[in-house]
Order: C-alpha cells, then sequence, then structure tokens
C-alpha cells in the first residue's frame, strides 16, 4: 500500500502542533497573570518505565516494575521587581522552613509545599488542545544567573526546576 498526498494532508488536517502556543498555570496565580507572560520556556513532562530482565526457557525478556516522572525545566523572564524569582524564591522558602537561615532549616510536610501546576498546549486560535496536570509539585532548583558587563543588552530570565510525584493529561478535541 503507498501513501499519497491525500493521506499525509488528511493526517495533519488539525494542524501542526506548536512549541510557541502554552499557557501555565501555577498556584497562587490566575490564568491571565504576569507570570504567564513572563514564562519563556516550560517542559513538556515525560515519563520513563523502569524495567527489569526476567529469564523465562533461557530467553530473557523485560518487566516493567515502576515508572520515573521526568523533572521538567521553566524559565521565566526577569522584570525589575523581579516577580518570578521571588514567586520561586518564596515557595522554596515554604519547602525549607528557615532556608535563607544560618542554621535551624525546618523541612515541612509535604502537604505544605506540594502543588498542582497546569500546561496548557494551545492551538493558533487560542483553543486549549492539551493540558498536563503536575500533581504534588515543588520547585527544587532555583538555578543561579550570570551578571557581568558582557551581559548589557540582555535580559535576565529565571531558570528552576520542578520535581512532582505524577502528572496526567487531558485532550480536548475541538
Amino acid at each position: 500500500m503507498s501513501i499519497t498526498t491525500a493521506d499525509i494532508l488528511g493526517t495533519f488536517r488539525s494542524g501542526f502542533a506548536k512549541a510557541n502556543r502554552y499557557l501555565v498555570q501555577l498556584p497562587g496565580t490566575s490564568e491571565g497573570s504576569s507570570l504567564n507572560i513572563m514564562c519563556d520556556s516550560i517542559t513538556w513532562p515525560g515519563r520513563q518505565i523502569s524495567t527489569t530482565e526476567v529469564y523465562t526457557d533461557m530467553k530473557a525478556s523485560k518487566r516493567a516494575y515502576a515508572f520515573l516522572p521526568d523533572d521538567i525545566a521553566i524559565s521565566f523572564l526577569l522584570s525589575n521587581n523581579w516577580t518570578a524569582w521571588r514567586y520561586l524564591n518564596d515557595w522554596q522558602k515554604a519547602t525549607i522552613g528557615n532556608i535563607e537561615g544560618d542554621n535551624a532549616f525546618i523541612v515541612n510536610f509535604k502537604e505544605e509545599y506540594q502543588r498542582q501546576v497546569v500546561i496548557h498546549h494551545l492551538d493558533e486560535e487560542d483553543n486549549i488542545r492539551r493540558e498536563i496536570v503536575l500533581k504534588g509539585a515543588f520547585p527544587t532548583t532555583l538555578s543561579s544567573m550570570e551578571l557581568g558587563n558582557q551581559n548589557e543588552s540582555s535580559i535576565l530570565r529565571v531558570n528552576a526546576t520542578f520535581s512532582y510525584e505524577n502528572w496526567s493529561s487531558v485532550q480536548y478535541n475541538q
């Protein structure tokens, strides 16, 4: 069976998914918040199935025993009031009490710092086509930023890595 041009066009009738069409909903912010506007990039999550080899009849085969959700990366453009950096730093402070102190650090209960993060993928008309819900998410890394005279025209970006317990996906058929 050969593939025709009509087959190819029919496959992509709904259009191509564009990587720059997304919206992020962070806890404690509304859909139209400045953090969504400042979000420069975000990683769509993945998942790895952990396997082990099982031998039966002198033949090895793989069996699943667990799954590992990938951490995601998120990047924000910084304004002069450092909104995104303050948001991420405050969330980390909720994770480990007195994190900016000298001692007496307190790791809080996960219910106090884990939140739901929602990533929407949009089509060219801003309709939500797919949604990922990160369950039990929190920022594990607030990356350092390089300042320097050679960066005179550069906009500062704050990068963070989020860990989460699991994710679920919803597709919207429009």
